[in-house]
């Protein structure tokens, strides 16, 4: 389900389906930014390492805790992950460590290979512990455009378009496993209302009838 095509299948003419493509769009950018950074730096994670997701719950918007909600339900997913210390969707065996890897939430794209500004608005850039560096762990400004060819992406800039969609501020605190099993009741029960009006001849809900 890597085209999002099937998102707005999935949910016909409604505004989450909208906002969830627009998540997905913003994840397709961050992933061509850091592909470019990690071939241009030799920046990499250890193969089949997983160690950041055994025991992290990932934060995330509204908007990308419901397009894992939209991608469990489409894939016949119908109960939400068992909530613990690890993502709920941590995989050990696969090779991703991942059961949602297409619409993984932004951290877990980013993490390791963005960077970040300091308080003096200087590009900072900082090795996860378990990659292999030659270089020291942080680098900042000059130092940073040494090191590298190319400079990483900044997180945050994502990070506050994702939350804009969502019309959530940077304060509120929410990780996967918590958002996820409101999402999967919002989702089901919008997808319940849309078949429900597309056989009544009704039409389906327009952009903004189902967000409060």
């Amino acid at each position: 389900m890597t085209n999002p095509d099937w998102i707005e299948t999935f949910l016909p003419g409604t505004s989450v389906a909208r906002d969830c493509r627009d998540c997905a769009a913003l994840y397709a950018e961050v992933d061509g930014r850091i592909a470019d950074f990690a071939a241009g730096s030799g920046v990499t994670c250890p193969a089949g390492c997983g160690t950041c997701c055994a025991s992290f719950d990932p934060p995330v918007a509204w908007v990308e805790a419901e397009l894992v909600a939209m991608f469990l339900l489409a894939s016949g997913r119908v109960a939400p992950p068992a909530p613990g210390a690890a993502c709920p969707l941590f995989d050990p065996v696969s090779p991703y460590h991942c059961t949602v890897y297409a619409v993984r939430p932004l951290i877990c794209r980013t993490f390791g290979f963005t960077g970040s500004t300091d308080a003096n608005g200087r590009l900072r850039f900082a090795y996860c512990r378990h990659m292999p560096h030659a270089a020291p762990r942080t680098l900042r400004g000059a130092a940073l455009r040494r090191a590298f060819t190319v400079v990483p992406p900044v997180a945050d800039v994502y990070a506050r378009r994702i939350l804009a969609r969502s019309g959530q501020s940077e304060e509120e605190e929410l990780t996967l496993s918590r958002a996820l099993t409101p999402s999967m009741a919002k989702i089901a029960e919008l997808r319940l209302l849309v078949g429900e009006e597309k056989k009544g001849g009704r039409g389906v809900p327009g952009p903004g009838s189902e967000r409060a």
